[in-house]
């Protein structure tokens, strides 16, 4: 459950999440990479986004204590990350099978 007050960061910490780990922004036209990279900003040419995980009931399918799961991207591609290994996002996703839908269940907003 994620709880605070209005304007306090509950969507961005969502969107960052759903960033890496979403749907919503797999298939980026040039123009979408390029909203993304400059808007308010100089000429940036990678934004990254680091999910970290408590993995020490070994939920997911990695033998360490945290996982760290990145997505970065660029003016033409995208890439992910387990901890400092460049992987494809359909290991990102294996890596979830089956205690995502457990985790997505449990989480409630306010």
């Amino acid at each position: 459950m994620v709880v605070g007050r209005n304007g306090s960061g509950k969507s961005n910490f969502f969107a960052a999440i759903n960033f890496v780990l979403g749907n919503d922004f797999v298939h980026l036209t040039q123009d979408q990479r390029n909203n993304l990279l400059h808007e308010g900003t100089g000429k940036v040419t990678t934004a990254k986004v680091e999910v970290l995980f408590d993995n020490s009931d070994r939920r997911l399918l990695q033998d360490t204590n945290e996982v760290r799961i990145s997505r970065q991207i660029g003016q033409k591609k995208d890439q992910y990350f387990i901890d400092t290994r460049v992987v494809t996002r359909t290991d990102v996703s294996q890596l979830w099978f089956p205690s995502l839908v457990l985790k997505a269940q449990e989480c409630s907003f306010r």
